[in-house]
């Protein structure tokens, strides 16, 4: 069958969803899959979605505008070289630990991300950063007007009819956009929907076909498995190979698109079944395992 290889990623998650060819079919669901879930860092691939919006519109002109157009503070800093395409990317140089905990502390993520010194040249390394993530809230604020979370609901929430979420907020009231964020498996099931040929039909005008290309374009010659910011990877064998883009977060939490065989598969995990169950973390091995069947 062709969900043979699943049960592996199926343990201790209370959802596993998969969407082929816009048909959705439940691998495990548990009772607790009725109610929200937090996905952790799998929301940077939204917090990137609806930055993408502004891009559409003409609002932000194009991914290699400098953000101190936005953020005054930089214009005359190390930091004015730094551009959309660099935060996407994790090539923003600004130094940050490789988790968050900085970030959950904080009062003001962006304003400490603002504040933050380089540690390398803008453009230069490719490094996982959660704090430049973070100043995609202020960046959509600054431009949209809005917090983060309602242009959110406004232009991908809304259309898409996406229900009970929430993105957590520091001291100040400011969306973690670096990832902190809850919805219900279905409703990520259909955020997923975007990048696959077959997207459900309310999908299709929120986002520019030309965005979801670029989030999947790998963002360098040396980075060939990061893009922006999905994971990258091309498994299988010569002739039949399969590229699939993923990115997890905190407690086993997966989301991968892989276009090319319009599928969207999703695994999500409560804090109360992580706890219960072994504390793995990283299931991209078993992914790919999957993925080099198909």
């Amino acid at each position: 069958m062709f969900t043979d290889g699943l049960g592996a990623l199926a343990a201790d998650c209370d959802a596993l969803l998969l969407l082929r060819d816009g048909q959705r079919q439940a691998i495990r669901r548990s009772p607790a899959a009725e109610q929200p879930i937090y996905i952790a860092s799998v929301g940077k691939v939204l917090a990137a979605l609806t930055v993408g919006v502004l891009v559409d519109q003409g609002r932000i002109q194009g991914v290699h505008e400098p953000l101190a157009n936005w953020f005054p503070t930089w214009r005359e800093s190390s930091h004015a070289s730094i551009t959309l395409d660099h935060v996407l990317s994790h090539r923003s140089g600004l130094q940050a630990a490789t988790d968050a905990v900085e970030l959950e502390i904080a009062h003001d993520v962006v304003s400490l991300a603002l504040r933050s010194p380089l540690s390398e040249t803008p453009g230069l390394v490719a490094r996982y950063n959660n704090k430049a993530f973070a100043l995609i809230a202020g960046l959509v604020r600054n431009v949209s007007g809005l917090r983060f979370d309602r242009f959110f609901d406004q232009v991908i929430g809304e259309p898409l009819r996406i229900g009970h979420h929430q993105w957590f907020t520091d001291g100040s009231g400011t969306p973690a956009t670096y990832g902190a964020f809850s919805t219900l498996p279905d409703d990520l099931l259909t955020l997923g929907s975007l990048f696959v040929g077959h997207s459900e039909p309310k999908c299709a005008a929120v986002i520019s076909r030309e965005w979801l290309q670029y989030m999947c374009t790998p963002s360098g010659l040396d980075t060939p498995e990061l893009c922006h910011p999905w994971h990258r990877r091309v498994v299988g064998t010569t002739g039949k190979s399969t590229e699939v883009f993923f990115h997890g977060g905190y407690r086993g939490n997966l989301l991968a698109v892989i276009p090319s065989k319009n599928i969207v598969l999703l695994r999500m995990v409560t804090a109360e079944t992580f706890a219960a169950g072994p504390g793995a973390l990283d299931f991209t091995p078993q992914l790919l395992k999957w993925c080099a069947g198909l």
